[in-house]
């Protein structure tokens, strides 16, 4: 007699579809058709994020790093998070964890796990990560030396979209690049000339 195996039962959740999961977590976190709680957001942000839902880690990372009434801050589980989220190639959680490296919140302070993180989302195209790592390339921290021509190429990238502080950063990086070379030859001059003109 062929015995069967009983029947194991699931709940709601587990049978819930990720995107689901973390629709219903997006409208308890900004209180839409229910009453706002990040304690509530969180739980339907975990269960996203077990299913491998790519941008329920990063919500996890912010709720956490910022804390709140009903759920208590903790830059270790923030950390924890946008690791996660940057596994999943999420731009917004490499900032942010490239961010607590550099602040040391929720992980040792590492200059150059902060350049590393800005720099995978600089190259994903996101502009607030291109003025981070800009402005890494200028002070010289967490890269190898100061290097203000590429540091003006991350500020014009993060400029060319709209970024806030950007525009500044790309008219103030040349005159310093003036200051440590000296003003420009005729024959650099020209050279620059060309170059813009091809650009």
């Amino acid at each position: 007699m062929e015995i069967k195996a009983c029947p194991v039962e699931t709940t709601e959740e587990e049978q819930t579809p990720p995107c689901r999961l973390f629709g219903r977590g997006l409208m308890c976190y900004h209180g839409h058709g229910c009453s706002q709680s990040d304690k509530e957001a969180v739980r339907w942000f975990t269960l996203a994020s077990d299913k491998g839902h790519e941008s329920a880690p990063r919500y996890l990372g912010d709720i956490y790093s910022a804390g709140g009434k009903d759920v208590k801050q903790s830059f270790e589980k923030a950390a924890e998070y946008y690791a996660k989220g940057a596994r999943h190639g999420d731009p917004k959680s490499m900032l942010e964890l490239g961010t607590m490296y550099e602040d040391g919140r929720g992980v040792s302070k590492d200059a150059r796990e902060a350049a590393r993180y800005y720099l995978m989302a600089a190259e994903k195209g996101y502009a607030p990560a291109q003025l981070a790592y800009g402005a890494l390339l200028e002070s010289g921290k967490g890269v190898e030396e100061i290097d203000l021509e590429k540091a003006l190429q991350y500020f014009k990238l993060a400029a060319e979209q709209g970024c806030e502080n950007s525009q500044h950063q790309v008219f103030r990086v040349p005159a310093q690049l003036e200051h440590r070379l000296g003003p420009p030859s005729p024959l650099r001059r020209r050279s620059n000339s060309l170059t813009s003109a091809l650009m």
